[in-house]
């Protein structure tokens, strides 16, 4: 997948502390071409953010040492990440927990297991609202914007039941 910033790779960083979790979460990133990196906790995810710039952050909510919430706080109070997409991870499925998380500032949610079929089609859903809420410049950056972020393009997953090695 390419961010459309001259067609360079899409990065992202997963923030999950379930090693099972975080094989499928990589992989199926992986797949789309995508530049990952990992953390265990948020003290690893604000650490890696220091010298790494995603197009967005994948967070658990429910961590060690510093949880999802925490998380997030850490990366909206940083002048360099505070404009970084984060959209939350998380296994507690229960109603109200998406609006939760949508109101405490996430910028999505999402539930594990991840469904692989469907993954990228949720994704696009996410990045594509949040890119309509930047207001559009025709000439230069806003001054706020991230170094790196850059416009989401459509992702290029085969619709389920295809796959591209059979045409």
């Amino acid at each position: 997948m390419e961010n459309g910033n001259q067609g360079l790779p899409w990065q992202a960083l997963v923030v999950e502390d379930e090693p099972d979790n975080l094989e499928v979460i990589v992989a199926t990133l992986r797949w789309q071409k995508m530049t990952v990196r990992t953390a265990r906790n948020g003290f690893e995810a604000i650490e890696a953010l220091k010298d790494f710039t995603p197009n967005f952050v994948l967070c658990d909510l429910a961590m060690p040492d510093m949880n999802g919430w925490q998380t997030l706080t850490a990366i909206r109070n940083n002048s360099k990440t505070a404009l970084i997409p984060v959209i939350a991870l998380s296994a507690y499925a229960m109603v109200g927990d998406r609006e939760k998380a949508l109101a405490s500032g996430f910028d999505g949610y999402i539930t594990k297991p991840i469904d692989v079929l469907t993954f990228f089609d949720t994704l696009k859903v996410i990045l594509g609202s949040i890119v309509r809420q930047i207001p559009a410049t025709k000439d230069k950056k806003p001054t706020t914007a991230p170094e790196k972020t850059a416009e989401p393009t459509p992702l290029t997953t085969p619709p389920p039941g295809q796959n591209n090695t059979n045409k």
